[in-house]
């Protein structure tokens, strides 16, 4: 794990980089998604790269510097939270059902589930795993993630990669998995756990305790095919960055130079006037949509 601008960017070998909430200037963004790029394809065939923001206001600048370089917009992500004095933990669960905690030396086990603890990882004390298995199967049925950090000087837990396999779900199995995370948050001195939920997920979460922060923020992530596929050549960045930056006569310059095809999609799966809209700059998205088929 790496820190940069106030913010780690994770590694999951042979799986992702998770890049987490960092503070980037302006003036920085280019360069700094263009490592993280870099840092990706240095680490060999990954699944996927995510990249969250808290930073709405310049969602669009930022959006426009990993658009051009292959990532595609994500979803803003549905933050929930939980004082852990109001925890709902006499849940009804199946009478086959276990709860562990898990290491990276068990993925074997966990071997159809996506977020599975990575195998071979170094030991992390701010975070700890929990596995669900059912029956004598052996075969493990769903997992969670705890991290533990510090907030103002304060532990707080977040509840990170619930996954449940389809032939397990709606059987209470992610009620218990989130109830061991919080208990064990609790031990470790946590008064509030905080995450981030799907809507198959939220259900879960509101019968646990957990209430709604509301919509925050932003995300965007670069499949495996993104990172293995050639990087888009520096004209065309310098077109997608030239978009979100709003400059309407720099981006009629680089149109020149970049030869793009304006209705068809570019690395992240956008057209660029598509990008435009993206990021909030109607007035060129509309310029570049009237140019298709000139």
């Amino acid at each position: 794990m790496r820190q940069r601008f106030g913010a780690p960017l994770a590694l999951t070998p042979d799986v992702d980089v998770q890049v987490g909430f960092p503070e980037v200037p302006p003036a920085a963004q280019s360069a700094f998604a263009a490592e993280v790029v870099a840092y990706a394809r240095e680490q060999g065939p990954l699944d996927e790269v995510g990249w969250w923001s808290m930073d709405e206001p310049g969602a669009g600048l930022l959006g426009s510097r990993l658009l051009a370089r292959g990532f595609s917009w994500g979803w803003r992500p549905n933050w929930m939270a939980l004082d852990l004095d109001d925890l709902v933990d006499d849940q009804t669960v199946p009478a086959d059902l276990a709860i562990a905690e898990v290491s990276p030396t068990d993925g074997d086990r966990l071997s159809e589930l996506p977020y599975r603890p990575p195998a071979g990882a170094a030991d992390e004390p701010s975070l700890t795993y929990f596995a669900a298995w059912r029956g004598r199967t052996g075969v493990g049925v769903g997992v969670v993630t705890l991290h533990c950090a510090e907030l103002d000087g304060e532990p707080v837990g977040g509840i990170y990669s619930t996954s449940v396999l389809p032939s397990a779900r709606r059987q209470g199995v992610g009620t218990a998995l989130t109830v061991a995370a919080c208990r064990r948050a609790r031990d470790l001195g946590c008064r509030y756990v905080v995450l981030n939920a799907t809507s198959m997920g939220e259900p879960v979460y509101r019968r646990t305790g957990f209430a709604s922060l509301g919509e925050t923020g932003q995300t965007w992530w670069m499949t495996g095919r993104a990172l293995r596929a050639p990087a888009p050549p520096p004209a065309v960045v310098e077109l997608v960055e030239l978009i979100g930056d709003g400059d309407r006569t720099a981006v009629e310059r680089s149109l020149r130079s970049a030869q793009v095809d304006l209705g068809e999609p570019l690395l992240c799966g956008l057209s660029p006037h598509e990008i435009a809209t993206a990021v909030g700059q109607p007035d060129i998205a509309e310029r570049l949509k009237a140019g298709i088929g000139d």
